[in-house]
Formats: C-alpha cells, structure tokens, sequence
C-alpha cells in the first residue's frame, strides 16, 4: 500500500528529473574567436582593389579582397568583397556531437540590391575540407533559396541555429574551419560571428535526476 510520504517521493523525484533536464539544455554560449571577422585588420593603403593578403583569412577560389570605407548600410567600414571567390579560416575549436553552434554575418550586394546575387557559407573540418555544414544558397535579399530562415531584413543580418548531432560527415574531435563563398554575382560580407554551446545528451541528465531521487529515498528509510 503506497503511503502519503510514498507518494510525495515520487512527486519529488519527478520534479529533480525535470529540474536536470532543463538544466541540461540550457547551457550558455560560448564565443568562438574567429580573426578578422570584421575585416577591419588589412592594408588600407592598397585601397579599394584586389587586395590577396585579407589578414587571417584564406583565399581558396577567385580574388577576394577588403573594400574601405564605401558607407554601405548597415557597415560603413571595411568588409569582404567576393565575387566568384570565397574565403576561409581554421577555427580554434574541436568539434563535438554534442554542439550547437549559432553563425552569424552580414551580406549584401554592391547595389544594395538583390538581383541574382547569391552566397553561402560552410562549416568545415580543418584538416581535410570535409564540409559538416552548408548554408544552401542565399540571395543576400533574404530570399531563403535553400537553408534556414533570413534573420534581420532591415540589416542584412543572417542567422543560423546548427546542431552538430546532424552532422553526416566528418570525425568528432577535428578542429572546425569557416568558409564564406559567393555563389552568383558579387556579395559584401562582415562581422561574421560563430557561438557554440554544448547540449548533454537526455539519458545523462535524466539519471542526474534519478539519482537525486535515490539519495532522497536512502535518507527516508
């Protein structure tokens, strides 16, 4: 026969279950520095122009280069200019299944327009360009051609949630690198921003819960 204090056990162990669980989910992010992501460290003496030297970044495809100072909203410095080129950088940072990663940038066209202007952006493993992660194509517009949702229209602002258990390549423990690559026409970026938290996996916070419980019921009996 089930007592009151039986009863209210079992409430209890419910209640620290959930409490872990919660607390397993919402863990705070953290930065992960990515150089230059501004644009805002490169020769200013070369001017607007074909500038292969975009400090802590790499040229991987066509001729990238940093404009100055054009006044483009939102950016009225310095930003990446690709057209039918893209960029990369290795990150300090090894991945896990169990990351969630926020990415964040800027893109926009010359014009301040759409047209057919169209980029993305990937998250790769450093060590052999194995991709983890693509955006699909976007039209800087925030048309979404293929991928998540265009975050800020009044800023250009793109923003994607990604979540490293659905990654289907790729080795766990390799370090991360991000590439930025123009798609159609000539694209703008800036202040590109990446964010990682780590999610625990349910059955690890449920049994935190459970075995709160367990010293619960060992002190009642």
């Amino acid at each position: 026969m089930k007592t009151k204090n039986h009863t209210q056990t079992i409430s209890t162990l419910a209640a620290l279950a959930g409490l872990a669980l919660a607390a397993g989910s919402a863990h705070a992010a953290t930065t992960i520095p990515i150089l230059n992501g501004d644009f805002e460290l490169s020769d200013t003496s070369i001017g607007n122009g074909n500038n292969t030297n975009i400090d802590n970044w790499t040229e991987d495809v066509g001729n990238a280069y940093v404009d100055y100072g054009q006044g483009w909203t939102p950016e009225t410095t310095d930003m990446l200019y690709i057209g039918n080129a893209a960029v990369n950088q290795d990150l300090s940072h090894n991945w896990s299944a169990t990351d969630s990663f926020t990415l964040e940038m800027i893109a926009m066209n010359p014009a301040w327009s759409g047209g057919a202007t169209e980029f993305k952006v990937q998250l790769r493993q450093a060590s052999d360009d194995v991709v983890l992660w693509d955006s699909g194509d976007m039209d800087v517009t925030g048309a979404v051609l293929s991928g998540p949702v265009y975050a800020d229209p009044a800023k250009h602002i793109f923003s994607w949630n990604i979540d490293a258990s659905a990654f289907a390549t790729g080795s766990a423990g390799e370090q991360i690198n991000v590439r930025i690559a123009a798609v159609t026409g000539t694209v703008y970026a800036d202040n590109v921003s990446l964010s990682v938290s780590a999610v625990p996996e349910p059955t690890t916070t449920a049994l935190l819960g459970l075995g709160g419980l367990a010293l619960i019921l060992r002190r009642r009996k």
